[in-house]
């Protein structure tokens, strides 16, 4: 008794669902897809095929896929489209071909977070150059890298958080009068830095960039406060004088 390959699981996921985040094999895709299993297909998270090999998968498959699916544009329960799946978890590359397939690099998500936002959750120190490729690519497709990213957070407090000051000297170049901005608890990135930061130089870098040491927290804590609580920073031993307001 053969086993019908268009089965839908309770959870709204097909067979193409599987297939689509790591298979490179087309005529496995030409297998499901002959057997009329739908590749436009939402799971319950609003999830399709489409936007797992975004996230995941190669040129050749997703370009396979392009001329299947419906709408480049859908989004699932997040907001999140094809796009901003691979601006967050795949190659520049990937990012590239949407684009030149009329991926809308202006869609904003559920959260009120923009494509920029994303880019900025996909940065790895290993993987600098792709996300050099994709930023450009953003810039290209018209998104102006100093607008606000989020209503929440900002783009130095999403930098700040990644640690790394190949990035920060990045933002600097689009958004360096915009460093003080608070963010939704009241803290500015240089706050954040002097929580989380093991190294001080990043925090020599913020302030060189114009992040002032005078703006206190909600809780009238200053950036040199926070500093001593942070126990990986001072088991560096580093002279935080340079902190003081």
């Amino acid at each position: 008794m053969g086993i019908d390959p268009n089965v839908v699981n309770n959870d709204g996921v097909n067979a193409l669902h599987y297939l689509s985040g790591r298979n490179k094999d087309l005529k496995l895709f030409d297998f499901f897809i002959d057997k009329n299993v739908d590749i436009n297909q939402a799971n319950k998270e609003g999830i399709t095929p489409f936007m797992n090999a975004a996230r995941s998968n190669d040129n050749t498959v997703i370009d396979y896929l392009l001329d299947k699916v419906k709408d480049i544009n859908t989004t699932d329960e997040n907001g999140y489209s094809a796009l901003t799946h691979a601006v967050r978890y795949n190659r520049a590359s990937v990012v590239d071909l949407l684009l030149k397939n009329k991926a809308n690099a202006l869609i904003v998500d559920k959260e009120g977070q923009s494509m920029v936002y994303h880019l900025i959750q996909s940065y790895n120190s290993s993987r600098h150059d792709d996300f050099i490729k994709k930023w450009k690519l953003l810039t290209d497709a018209g998104i102006e890298l100093s607008a606000p990213i989020s209503t929440e957070t900002t783009i130095w407090h999403e930098a700040v958080k990644k640690d790394n000051l190949k990035l920060l000297n990045l933002i600097s170049t689009v958004s360096k009068e915009k460093i003080n901005d608070l963010d939704k608890d009241g803290m500015t990135a240089l706050h954040l830095a002097a929580m989380q930061t093991k190294n001080p130089e990043l925090l020599k870098f913020l302030i060189d960039q114009g992040a002032s040491t005078q703006i206190t927290t909600a809780f009238d804590e200053t950036v040199y406060d926070l500093a001593l609580e942070n126990e990986l920073l001072m088991n560096e031993n580093a002279n935080l004088d340079f902190l003081k307001p």
